[in-house]
């Protein structure tokens, strides 16, 4: 797993700061510096630009910062393959099987999974072993992705956070002050999508 690799965890995971990029992707993560992972998304995109994008990203991010492809294992395996820098990616549960993707990205990449409701949570911890966190949301509904899951809520995510084996970030239209209540629940990170946009505190 990712958490006792050498190559690819010089720099250990930290979830704390979670960007999900969105509108302008680019300039957003340039001015992201205190973004400790950049999960690369942009719905909807071809693999290509994707690809290309990703590989943009990879180019600007910092050393501390690492990046995710959002669904896309083939892109994250091309990319990688060229030597680019992508640390792993986020799937969901209509992407490919968790056991697949590790066996093609290997042990030492990176796999968070999307969950967001107790019978997923449940289902994520038999393969814990498999995956280095979990996406718990959304927190509250959120305009740049429909889950069709009901919002969790504090009382939600704290439920979550202890029945995860695994590090757990919390997702959905989540902003600044809502961060000190949530990191209260026992999750490893918040994750943020238009909050890096329009907060200039989360910019360095």
């Amino acid at each position: 797993m990712t958490t006792n690799s050498t190559a690819e965890t010089a720099i250990p995971l930290d979830l704390s700061l979670y960007l999900v990029t969105g509108e302008n992707p680019v300039e957003t993560v340039r001015r992201a510096r205190h973004a400790t992972c950049i999960q690369v998304r942009s719905k909807p995109i071809s693999a290509r630009d994707l690809h290309a994008l990703a590989e943009e990203i990879a180019r600007i991010a910092l050393p501390h910062q690492k990046i995710l492809i959002d669904d896309r294992v083939d892109v994250a395996l091309a990319l990688r393959a060229r030597g680019v820098r992508i640390d792993g990616v986020h799937i969901g549960q209509d992407d490919l099987p968790v056991a697949d993707a590790r066996r093609l990205l290997g042990e030492h990449a990176i796999i968070g999974l999307t969950t967001g409701t107790r019978e997923l949570v449940e289902r994520a911890n038999t393969v814990a072993h498999l995956i280095d966190y979990i996406g718990a949301g959304p927190f509250r509904p959120s305009p740049t992705k429909a889950s069709n899951r009901p919002p969790l809520g504090i009382e939600g995510l704290h439920e979550l956070a202890e029945l995860s084996k695994i590090p757990v970030v919390a997702i959905g239209d989540i902003w600044p002050q809502d961060c000190p209540s949530i990191r209260e629940t026992g999750v490893a990170g918040v994750a943020m999508a238009r909050a890096f946009v329009e907060n200039p505190e989360l910019q360095a």
